[in-house]
């Protein structure tokens, strides 16, 4: 009796040690690209609060409920005089062939090719629903797309669009002041606070937000593939 109990609670531990070695696995390999995306986002973070002055007021990880019920997060939003600077990471390797007017851009990686989002136009949305989200005019916004990582910009890249290491000295560029500083530091201040009063609760919503998008995308590929096979 005593044999069988200790047999029981073996293959109970090692049924237990086997379901979080593969829960282990799938989360290293299924987050390495949110990991780099987030590297990607700390070194932009990084160059932000080093290359701007102290009157510029740096805010990180934003996320915003969406009129649909949905959510968005905004990497970085920069706010100073001269206008507020919504900011979207990309980390890239390989080609990245930009083109402002295309619905997905193409990346050229290493024997294979991928689709990604018009980041510039994903942006812009992020802009326009902090801009309401604020009630302040969209014209105070600055939609701006920054790159890491070893990827290669090519094609019609437009001003708005740069490697990281540019970012700062491109937020410096603008120089006619459309608000008095002590108005910054009330829109800054309003966003840390609205932000730690709604993070924990929105930043779940958004990561099953963005789960339930990719699931619809992919049954609606899987009833797409099944549509074209019984047509032929």
């Amino acid at each position: 009796m005593r044999m069988a109990i200790v047999a029981i609670l073996l293959a109970a531990a090692f049924s237990w040690l086997s379901f979080r070695l593969y829960k282990w696995l799938r989360w290293l390999f299924a987050s390495r690209k949110q990991r780099l995306g987030r590297f990607g986002e700390e070194i932009v973070a990084k160059r932000l609060r080093d290359g701007l002055p102290s009157e510029y007021e740096v805010i990180n990880h934003i996320y915003l409920p969406l009129p649909s019920g949905g959510t968005t997060e905004i990497d970085h939003v920069v706010v100073s005089r001269y206008g507020i600077f919504v900011i979207e990471t990309k980390t890239c390797s390989g080609i990245l062939h930009c083109s402002p007017q295309a619905k997905n851009w193409r990346q050229k990686l290493v024997g294979r090719n991928t689709k990604m989002p018009n980041p510039l136009e994903q942006n812009a949305f992020h802009a326009r629903a902090l801009s309401k989200c604020l009630w302040l005019p969209h014209n105070w916004f600055r939609s701006i797309v920054a790159v890491t990582g070893e990827g290669t910009m090519i094609g019609d890249i437009p001003p708005n669009m740069m490697y990281s290491m540019s970012l700062a000295d491109y937020i410096l560029g603008f120089e006619r002041p459309i608000m008095p500083q002590s108005r910054v530091k009330l829109i800054a201040d309003a966003i840390r606070d609205w932000q730690n009063l709604l993070e924990k609760d929105i930043s779940k919503q958004h990561i099953a937000y963005v789960r339930q998008k990719r699931r619809t995308r992919t049954r609606n590929s899987a009833r797409y593939c099944a549509e074209k096979e019984n047509m032929l």
